[in-house]
């Protein structure tokens, strides 16, 4: 089997009018757009942009806790909704409303009936 090279044509994003100006400038890494972007995504650039995203242990242990804070109280949820709602578990499809049936992506529905 002969190998044979193939003709490459490079056309500019902004040749091709399917990109807004903006865009086209933002790939261009047009200095009119780079106050707007720290780094603009080189493989070079995401080395720096890792280094400089480091979190100490001290820093992740406070968002660790900042975070259970605000969502804490995201664990009393289901009791709350066990206690207002009768909520029923289906293995199998539930019609829709239209005669048609579909399932979530596990498979079931948890049909919830406020009491």
């Amino acid at each position: 089997m002969e190998v044979t090279d193939m003709k490459i044509t490079k056309v500019d994003y902004a040749a091709t009018g399917a990109f807004s100006q903006t865009i086209a400038d933002y790939l261009s890494q047009s200095e009119k757009l780079k106050t707007f972007y720290h780094r603009f995504p080189t493989l070079e650039a995401f080395s720096e942009q890792i280094k400089e995203k480091q979190f100490s242990v001290a820093q992740r242990h406070t968002l660790y806790q900042a975070l259970q804070e605000q969502y804490g109280s995201l664990a009393d949820i289901h009791q709350l909704c066990s206690k207002t709602w009768s909520c029923y578990s289906s293995p199998t499809p539930i019609p829709s409303p239209q005669g048609t049936s579909s399932t979530s992506s596990q498979g079931h529905f948890t049909l919830c009936i406020r009491s």
